[in-house]
């Protein structure tokens, strides 16, 4: 009875990537909020992301949490939602600056305030 040797047939986490480490074919990476299965056997000093002939992205890291966001990057996320669900870029204020409007208030305008 002939033999078959199949090698390997499933992924093998690995844990973080780390630089030093070599990496066979299947090894699956966390790197930067993604996870990565390498392609290639014998992979050394080859980060995940940068060359893809030897790492394949699985799962990409996804947006940040509100709380863990920039004010620049709440604003973007903001008129991105706006842009998409009303046609239109909203103002974003923080709460202080809506009480602050008093009668400049334009009732043709969304205003998103954000939780300080």
């Amino acid at each position: 009875m002939a033999k078959t040797i199949l090698g390997r047939v499933t992924f093998i986490p690995r844990g973080r990537y780390a630089e030093p480490k070599e990496y066979n074919r299947l090894d699956l990476v966390f790197h930067l909020g993604s996870s990565y299965v390498c392609l290639k056997d014998k992979t050394k000093g080859v980060t995940p992301g940068t060359d893809d002939a030897t790492w394949m992205i699985m799962a990409e890291k996804g947006a940040a949490a509100w709380g863990d966001m920039t004010p620049e990057e709440k604003t973007e996320a903001a008129s991105e939602l706006g842009k998409e669900l009303f046609g239109f870029v909203p103002v974003l204020l923080t709460e202080n600056e809506f009480e602050n409007l008093g009668d400049r208030i334009d009732p043709d305008t969304m205003y998103y305030v954000l939780e300080e």
